[in-house]
Order: C-alpha cells, then sequence, then structure tokens
C-alpha cells in the first residue's frame, strides 16, 4: 500500500476521531454520573498513555472494563480495550493488542460507531502489517477507510 496513502488515511481518521468526542450518549443501566466518571478517568488513562506509561495504562484500563461491565457501559468497554490495544501495541505485544482490537470493534459496532470502528480497524491494520500479516493488513485498512466514509456522509 503507497506510503502516503496510509498517511492521508491516518490523518483523515484523526480528524473523525476528534469528531467523535460528540456523539450522543447512548442508554445503559448506570447513572449519567457513572458514565461521565468512566469517561473523566479514560481521558486520564489516555494522558497516562501519552507519557508512555503503558503497564499503568493497561492497569486502569482493566478497572475501567470491570466498572463499565458492572453498569452496562458499551462505551467505555470499547474504548478501554481500544487504549488496551494501543498500549500492548506499544510494548511489542502484537497478539494482545490484535486481541484488544477486536474486542473493541465488537463494542463499538454495538455503537453503530463509524468514527471509532475506522479508528479501531486503523490500528488494527497497522499492528497486523508490523506482524507481516500484510494482505490483511490491506484489507483492514480498506475497511477502516469504509467506516470514514460512512462517517462522513451521516
Amino acid at each position: 500500500m503507497n506510503p502516503r496513502y496510509l498517511l492521508a488515511l491516518a490523518s483523515f481518521i484523526a480528524f473523525l476521531q476528534i469528531k467523535s468526542q460528540n456523539l450522543e450518549v447512548r442508554y445503559f443501566s448506570g447513572s449519567i454520573e457513572d458514565s461521565i466518571q468512566v469517561m473523566e478517568s479514560l481521558e486520564t488513562i489516555r494522558q497516562i498513555y501519552s507519557r508512555q506509561q503503558y503497564d499503568s495504562v493497561i492497569h486502569a484500563c482493566q478497572n475501567i472494563l470491570e466498572i463499565s461491565n458492572e453498569i452496562q457501559f458499551t462505551r467505555g468497554k470499547g474504548e478501554a480495550y481500544f487504549l488496551k490495544g494501543r498500549a500492548f501495541n506499544r510494548l511489542s505485544y502484537k497478539y494482545k493488542a490484535l486481541e484488544m482490537y477486536k474486542l473493541a470493534f465488537e463494542h463499538f459496532q454495538l455503537l453503530n460507531d463509524h468514527i471509532r470502528l475506522a479508528s479501531t480497524l486503523n490500528n488494527w491494520g497497522i499492528t497486523l502489517k508490523s506482524i507481516g500479516n500484510f494482505r490483511e493488513a490491506i484489507q483492514t485498512g480498506e475497511k477502516a477507510l469504509e467506516h470514514a466514509i460512512l462517517e462522513v456522509g451521516s
């Protein structure tokens, strides 16, 4: 795949990630306060990730997953799996990262969140490429682009 194409795709997906911050709140069994606390905690975890404290990110995401399971907060679960995937990838646990991206994808699919689906597939494809699975990486990148286009069209 053309490196310029990949760079353009990554930039486009980054733009869509910013847009995803404005998605509507989904119904779940917990309170709004619970969901807000989970989302604020996820923002803190993103800051920890930016400081390259990947083991801490994994541990914190596990706590978020337990809380999100308890209150049945699908978005919290999807975001936590996504962040765990990124952290595992940075720690070179590529197959563990792929597992996390798969779980994140499943949760974002339940929400029909094309922005997060595109982002997850993008990272999934990059990880596949890093382990030498080029054919599947290209297919995954193409699926990411499809979801990105679906979001732009909506």
